[in-house]
Order: C-alpha cells, then structure tokens, then sequence
C-alpha cells in the first residue's frame, strides 16, 4: 500500500494524471475486492445452510410457516413451551396469592363473628 501511495505522488507530481487514476482505481479495488472476500467468508456458511435447510412442513413452532427452516421453527417452538411455562408459574403464583387472600378474608370474618359472639353475650 505504502508502494502506491508513493507511486501515486509520483505521477501527480510528474504531471502523469492518467496513470494516477489508475494507481488510485487499482488501490481502492484491490482493497474493496480483498473486503469483500473476507465478508464472504465470514457469511457465506450461514447463507448456505439456509438454502440447504429442509423446510418446516411439520410446523412444529405452530406459526403457520412452513418454508422456514427446521432449525429455527424448532427454536422457535423450544421459546415458546419456555414463554408457555412462564405463563403457567405466573398463573400459579396468580392463584396462589388468591388462595392466599381468601384464606386470609375467611379468618378475618371468623374473627368478626367471634367478637359479634362475645358482644351479644
């Protein structure tokens, strides 16, 4: 890269603006051609996979899409039984504080019948 740069003073200083242009032009692709590859490979496996994976035709995340891949209506599926579990403790914390609250209203009203007892008394 150094090399080109100098080069590249060179011509301009030479007046040699066409070869200029061209270092430059040369530079900048080699270096977005080498970006580009790198890219590539950093996805190209991803992408890959996704046009090989077999399609959900089960519908196993039950969404009604089965083009998806297997793979992530599964993962999908595996998030929804964890929000379905997470639903079920909240409603059982839900009745068990209703439990609660009733247990505790029914002592109240024992305790008021208790002490309409021992004032009619």
């Amino acid at each position: 890269m150094e090399n080109n740069i100098k080069n590249f003073i060179n011509l301009v200083m030479n007046e040699e603006l066409g070869k200029a242009q061209e270092t430059i032009k040369t530079s900048l692709n080699d270096k977005l051609s080498e970006a580009l590859s790198a890219k590539f490979e950093e996805f190209a496996p991803s992408i890959f996979e996704a046009m090989n994976a077999k399609p959900d035709f089960l519908d196993l995340d039950k969404d009604g899409d089965t083009k998806e891949p297997m793979k992530q209506a599964a993962a999908q599926a595996k998030e929804g039984d964890e929000d379905v579990e997470e639903t079920e403790d909240e409603e059982q914390s839900e009745e068990e504080e209703e439990s609660d609250t009733e247990d505790e209203d029914a002592e109240e009203d024992e305790e008021e019948d208790e002490e309409e007892k021992d004032w009619w008394n």
